[in-house]
């Protein structure tokens, strides 16, 4: 078993918080994705004349049927 100095420590979680960050910021743009997506969806259905309530429910379909394929 290997002694490890505070460097080493703090080394470690550096390393560990720079993953972290990482990853939240792949996250962080998966949902600006998904959200830019969602609203270019909603937008077209009221493009379409749709109101509201319904673009808000065709889009939901759409991005059902999305997820599925």
């Amino acid at each position: 078993m290997t002694m490890k100095t505070p460097g080493d420590v703090f080394d470690l979680h550096r390393k560990i918080q720079s993953e972290l960050n990482a990853q939240e910021e792949k996250q962080r743009s998966a949902l600006r994705r998904s959200l830019s997506e969602t609203k270019a969806a909603f937008d077209f259905f009221t493009d379409l004349g749709h109101d509201s309530t319904t673009a808000i429910a065709l889009t939901d379909i759409a991005l059902a049927n999305v997820l599925e394929e």
